[in-house]
């Protein structure tokens, strides 16, 4: 308890002649210390993986060419003539409906709950 004390002043609570003298009596070590949780703090920011993660390209999607995929994946989302073009369902990713359509058919799933996050 004594110990702890020191580190204690009365008027301004915390003692800063003492621990400046602790901070150049142990400076090496006080640098080493930091550097090393800085350095495994970095680590495991940069060994996480990617949670959220969203693309959808097309290579050759134009709008006045109408393919099978294209009237297929139209007729997916719910429009009967198949009249989509690309850049509609380009805009899907943007559309919170979707997104949130996707998000409850991906947590009802019975393999969501076998993710690692």
């Amino acid at each position: 308890m004594n110990k702890i004390e020191l580190l204690f002043d009365g008027t301004t609570i915390i003692n800063f002649p003492f621990i400046i003298k602790l901070f150049k009596r142990y400076l090496k070590s006080s640098i080493f210390i930091s550097l090393f949780l800085t350095a495994i703090c970095l680590s495991f920011y940069f060994m996480q993986e990617e949670v959220y993660w969203t693309s959808i390209s097309f290579s050759d999607a134009t709008e006045d060419k109408t393919d099978a995929g294209m009237k297929g994946l139209s007729m997916l989302m719910g429009d009967k003539k198949g009249g989509l073009r690309a850049t509609d369902i380009l805009n899907l990713r943007s559309s919170i409906d979707f997104n949130r359509k996707i998000a409850i058919s991906i947590t009802e799933s019975e393999f969501f709950k076998k993710l690692r996050f």
